[in-house]
């Protein structure tokens, strides 16, 4: 039972999504947006239930880069090598603004 806990605790991380994978959040993340502005749905209450909508697996995501603005934070995740993620929140409450998938340039 040990040596399982011990290989869990060094398993490594599942490879990132495929470009073709990546593209398929493209539409998920625009109509939950357009969705959460049309008012027919709310906003995800966390960073979890907003992968969770657009059906991102968040152990499949790398190290983040954030951007800091005016009480503004947003993280960027490399989806595959051709798309992004971009998160955007409130700070400090944590407050979900939005979420992009994106084609990288």
């Amino acid at each position: 039972m040990m040596i399982a806990l011990v290989i869990a605790a060094f398993a490594l991380p599942l490879p990132p999504y495929t470009d073709d994978q990546a593209a398929g959040f493209v539409s998920r993340a625009e109509k939950l947006m357009a969705d959460i502005e049309a008012g027919t749905v709310r906003p995800p209450r966390d960073f979890k239930a907003a992968l969770a909508v657009v059906g991102v697996d968040p152990r499949r995501l790398p190290a983040r880069y954030t951007h800091v603005g005016n009480f503004t934070f947003a993280d960027e995740y490399r989806l595959s090598d051709g798309y992004t993620l971009l998160y955007s929140y409130l700070s400090p409450a944590g407050q979900f603004q939005g979420i992009v998938v994106r084609r990288r340039e």
